[in-house]
């Protein structure tokens, strides 16, 4: 059908804003959007983490995922310069790093108080 899709995790920064713009009921919480359309260009898939990195059988597996890890950042750092016209080079894990430092605590710190006026209870 020629369908591009990008996820809108950013749905939570804003989330009165999508509450009142989706006249959501009580008991109805936006995680996330899902935009879906028909796309200018078709880029490149962008590399996933491979399965190894974050599935471990039996026992946990360091050192099989810190080499897979340092494999993906290289993947990824390559496969953002090639998008970007080398604009940016950025990898996963600075990026993951970067959220969990700076961008995480917009999400904290509305989450909770808009769950409650959405009706849900908890401690």
């Amino acid at each position: 059908m020629g369908l591009g899709t990008v996820p809108i995790g950013g749905v939570r920064r804003n989330l009165q804003t999508f509450i009142d713009l989706l006249d959501l009921l009580e008991y109805v919480f936006p995680v996330s959007g899902l935009v879906i359309g028909h796309p200018r260009m078709i880029p490149d898939q962008k590399p996933r983490l491979p399965l190894k990195a974050t599935h471990h059988k039996e026992r946990y597996h360091a050192n099989i995922q810190r080499q897979v890890i340092d494999e993906y950042d290289q993947t990824i750092s390559t496969y953002m310069g090639e998008r970007s016209n080398g604009q940016d080079s950025s990898n996963w894990s600075s990026k993951v790093a970067h959220f969990y430092d700076k961008g995480f605590e917009q999400y904290a710190k509305n989450s909770s108080p808009m769950l409650k006026q959405q009706g849900f209870t908890y401690k």
